[in-house]
């Protein structure tokens, strides 16, 4: 079945209500490959017994419940979820959940997905289970509370966004029993090099092995294990990344935005555009203006 026919959840169209704080970032979503935070959002008061159901979104979504209790249903599966519990709600997956009668649950959720996202949920516990108890209480609720208080306004906060999310999972896998934190901290260190060094001549596997002090195989193996992706494949897409917000808030030329994105070949990089994004950087810049 194609993806677009299933009965999907709108999450444009909702609205704060019932004690619920909630952001939409799907406008934030073009510029995105690897991960992208879809939408987050807090319940501080949920009626006794609260249904919603069956449900279906096209990304992942990973409730954390502060208080109180309920149950969540996916695949004839009902789990009970407790205070500090979290579940999560893969794509394309009918799922329901209920508060308790007596003792309603609140709750934080983030929203996502990407060509990372399905093995960053395995590393970080969710690997046969929908359901984990969180050990860093206070640590995760602090970073749901700040970003859930992000609005969503710039194309620049999806990293702002990104970072929280990553904070989130990393925690999770220090204590997940299918990962590995030490590969997954270099896996960061890498990608923050990436993200500080994208624009500059000596970026490079090796540059980039260096700077985290493990070889270049070891750092090849990280990557496989975590992203499934080549090192190359995400310093392009941060470049291109990267060039997005260039054409969005500069009038640079096309050839400058190119240099200051990281590629030394404006047609090398229009090309490159083109066949990712199915148009030219000029026709996207149109695009937006219009």
């Amino acid at each position: 079945m194609n993806n677009k026919s299933y009965p999907l959840e709108d999450i444009s169209n909702r609205q704060n209500k019932w004690n619920v704080t909630y952001h939409d970032y799907s406008h934030l979503l073009k510029s995105s490959t690897y991960l992208s935070v879809y939408q987050s959002g807090q319940k501080t008061y949920t009626p006794p017994g609260y249904h919603r159901g069956p449900d279906m979104y096209d990304h992942f979504i990973i409730h954390y419940v502060t208080s109180g209790s309920g149950t969540f249903t996916i695949g004839g599966t009902e789990y009970e979820i407790n205070t500090h519990d979290m579940f999560l709600i893969p794509p394309y997956t009918f799922v329901e959940y209920q508060a308790d009668e007596e003792t309603p649950w609140c709750y934080y959720w983030v929203g996502f997905n990407g060509a990372d996202a399905a093995q960053l949920v395995k590393l970080s516990g969710f690997q046969d289970t929908y359901r984990l108890h969180v050990q860093e209480q206070i640590a995760i609720t602090q970073l749901f509370s700040e970003l859930t208080q992000l609005e969503s306004s710039a194309i620049s906060q999806k990293y702002l966004l990104l970072g929280y999310l990553y904070q989130i999972l990393g925690l999770l896998m220090t204590h997940s029993e299918t990962s590995s934190s030490a590969n997954y901290d270099h896996y960061l260190r890498a990608v923050d090099y990436i993200q500080q060094h994208y624009n500059k001549d000596e970026l490079s596997v090796q540059s980039i092995a260096e700077s985290i002090n493990i070889s270049r195989s070891h750092l090849y193996r990280i990557f496989k294990q975590v992203t499934d992706k080549s090192i190359q494949d995400m310093i392009v897409d941060t470049r291109l990344q990267k060039s997005f917000l260039f054409l969005e808030n500069t009038n640079y030329s096309i050839g400058k935005v190119s240099s200051l994105a990281g590629f030394h070949s404006q047609s090398y990089f229009s090309k490159l555009f083109k066949e990712r994004y199915n148009q030219t950087p000029t026709q996207y810049r149109k695009s937006i203006q219009n």
